[in-house]
């Protein structure tokens, strides 16, 4: 928005800044790739328990391995 602060190259990070999201659930689709995965690892380093769906389950594993309070799910059966 005008005015606020933000710009181009601003970052998930840099938007949440010293917030805490502890005790937070999120859903964040496409959260493992471009974005999406950049606001997955922000929310989740803040605190928050994080749901993301992905359309390969298998690509969403690989890129969030190591991501703690993560959960991923491909809609898939």
């Amino acid at each position: 928005p005008l005015g606020s602060g933000f710009g181009p190259r601003t970052t998930a990070r840099d938007v949440l800044g010293d917030r805490r999201l502890d005790g937070l659930h999120v859903v964040i689709t496409g959260g493992s790739a471009g974005v999406g995965l950049e606001t997955t690892r922000a929310c989740a380093g803040a605190g928050a328990h994080v749901r993301v769906g992905a359309r390969s389950l298998a690509k969403a594993q690989a890129v969030l391995a190591g991501v703690a309070n993560v959960e991923i799910d491909s809609g898939r059966t």
